[in-house]
């Protein structure tokens, strides 16, 4: 009666006795053999007992920890498969078979564990990690991501997990983000000798290399001049066109640590930058041996090789201002390499003209249009890392007029990385007007333009020619351009200076252009570049500022804007376009306003 009155005891005894009962033991034989260390010995014991009973989960558990013990990551994982097979919702199975499938070197088998073991109990940390660090293996960085981003939200002081959180997003590409959140870690961790370096890594490939030279330098303070120090100073720097300070660090280095990638990497890049094209294809390919499916070697592959190539280009522009005058020109060019030191081209153009009746821009006979046709053969060499020389020959003619033989002679050079020099010379048809080609007007000049670096934030850009005109005038022509590096980021360059322009004509003519006796203008400039990648790009340059010359009494706003847009750097195609508009400002024609647009079209051999 008391059985009858409490039924529940009945339920929990059955219970009992079923799971005693139900519970299949570990054969003795195995257990012995697993204490004696005799492993070959307790694994077989437990096949023969899997061999009649195939459904027993814990002896292949037992079988895969034995393998594991033993160092056979092949075996462990075979067991864990039949043990998951039998127990298909068991997240610590999947946890443990992820784990010998990476010991097997089996990747995707891993990741894909993982994720069936996440998809089971989602928020243990312990899987997270795991899945980040196995999605990063298999260059899953979008998976890895979202699983660390996970664990922060889960933990957001983990430290492991906002370290982890700044590699992989320098792995996707996210370099701006990257900097951010290895900036904070290095803030609260400022000793982590890794992690700063991944974080001047993150800089260097930003290009910001100023920031990441003063982060190196931290680096030296803290923990000494070291190989990955010595590595990455000589990168940056050939990155940054100090190339003889890279070499002086990359070729002891090399000579030392031949299979150094890094070295190797830097030295091709430099020499490149160093205007030593011959000697950077040897390095090129002595790196592309070391690891020749990385893909920096490619990238510098393509940056090596790309300006040594021959090349065809087709180009056409158009321009009209506020005087009603349009010009308009067609050009093709093709450049054969002979050798990495040595181009030939050819080339021709046509020049098209337009202004109004009545403007004074028309030819001397009235008629509204004008055309210059012109031809060309050139040669360019490189005689040295600080001297080049290029030269053209051709012949030009325009409407009603004669034939005359053109040239130009330039000669670059450049006695250090941080100063570059071109000496020009140049003797043709003064193309400007209608009425200037009507006087058959030549022009000869004469002309400088000097490029220096000031350090790696600052820079100096400075012009200045000499021209002399077959109707008696002459013009002098100064401009200097400072500027400064304000923005370096993945996406995004900006540099902000002042630009100061002045230059005269002897008289004014009235032979169909511009000559004032002193023309100045003091501008802001803004250079900005959107890096869409490494084969696109979009800049935009703006130059606010004031003007004068000797006919206004007082300065005046002017106004420069241009957007050009370059898709295939790297490419065999490679297309330009820009636009460019002029409000407010001299142009050598006279007018306040102007519009101009161009293409231009490569194909690169």
């Amino acid at each position: 009666m008391m059985i009858l009155r409490r039924p529940w005891l009945i339920v929990i005894a059955l219970l009992w006795t079923i799971a005693v009962l139900g519970q299949e033991e570990v054969p003795q034989a195995g257990l012995r053999a697993e204490m004696e260390g005799h492993w070959s010995e307790a694994v077989s014991i437990y096949q023969s007992v899997l061999a009649g009973h195939p459904n027993r989960a814990d002896l292949w558990v037992r079988i895969a920890q034995i393998e594991g013990k033993e160092k056979h990551p092949s075996q462990a994982a075979e067991a864990l498969e039949h043990a998951v097979a039998l127990k298909p919702t068991d997240d610590d199975l999947l946890f443990e078979l992820s784990q010998a499938y990476a010991e097997d070197g089996n990747r995707q088998g891993a990741l894909a564990a993982i994720r069936k073991a996440l998809a089971l109990k989602p928020d243990d940390p312990r899987y997270l990690s795991a899945g980040v660090r196995l999605a990063t293996w298999n260059e899953d960085y979008v998976y890895a991501l979202e699983l660390n981003r996970h664990l922060l939200l889960l933990n957001p002081t983990d430290a492991q997990a906002q370290w982890e959180s700044a590699r992989l997003e320098s792995f996707q590409g996210e370099l701006d983000r990257s900097s951010r959140d290895y900036a904070a870690y290095l803030k609260r961790h400022p000793h982590e000798r890794q992690a700063l370096m991944e974080y001047i890594s993150v800089q260097t490939w930003r290009g910001n290399y100023a920031e990441a030279l003063a982060l190196l330098e931290r680096y030296r303070h803290d923990f000494g001049a070291d190989q990955p120090y010595r590595d990455q100073r000589a990168l940056v720097l050939a990155l940054a066109r100090r190339s003889k300070e890279a070499l002086a660090i990359a070729e002891p280095g090399l000579a030392a640590h031949p299979s150094d990638f890094t070295l190797a990497s830097a030295k091709t890049i430099a020499l490149a930058n160093g205007r030593q094209p011959e000697e950077a294809l040897q390095s090129l390919k002595t790196m592309e041996a070391l690891q020749p499916n990385d893909p920096l070697a490619k990238g510098v592959r393509l940056f090596v090789t790309t300006p040594l190539r021959s090349t065809l280009e087709a180009d056409a522009g158009y321009s009209h201002d506020s005087d009603d005058l349009s010009l308009w020109y067609y050009a093709l060019e093709a450049k054969l390499a002979l050798s990495p030191v040595t181009f030939v081209k050819v080339g021709g153009r046509w020049d098209g003209l337009s202004a109004q009746s009545g403007s004074g821009l028309e030819q001397l006979n009235g008629d509204e249009n004008a055309w210059q046709r012109s031809a060309w053969v050139g040669l360019s060499h490189r005689f040295s890392p600080t001297f080049a020389l290029d030269l053209d020959l051709g012949g030009a003619s325009i409407e009603n007029g004669p034939t005359l033989t053109t040239y130009q002679v330039a000669a670059d050079i450049q006695p250090a990385d941080t100063v570059a020099l071109r000496l020009a010379r140049s003797y043709g048809f003064y193309v400007i007007s209608p009425r200037a080609l009507s006087y058959d007007i030549r022009q000869t000049t004469n002309r400088l333009d000097l490029h220096t670096d000031l350090g790696f934030l600052y820079h100096l850009d400075a012009e200045g020619s000499f021209d002399t005109f077959s109707d008696g005038n002459r013009l002098w022509d100064i401009a200097l351009a400072p500027r400064r590096q304000v923005l370096r980021t993945a996406h995004f360059n900006l540099d902000v200076g002042v630009r100061g322009w002045w230059f005269g004509f002897k008289e004014d003519p009235s032979h169909g252009y511009y000559a004032p006796n002193l023309y100045q203008r003091y501008a802001l400039t803004l250079f900005g570049y959107w890096k869409i990648d490494d084969n696109d790009g979009v800049s935009v340059v703006l130059a606010p500022g004031v003007l004068k010359d000797n006919t206004i009494g007082h300065f005046r706003f002017g106004m420069d804007a241009s957007i050009e847009g370059t898709f295939g750097i790297y490419r065999d195609w490679m297309l330009r376009i820009s636009v460019s508009h002029v409000d407010n400002n001299r142009l050598a024609s006279g007018a306040y306003r102007g519009t101009a647009a161009r293409v231009a079209l490569v194909r690169r051999f």
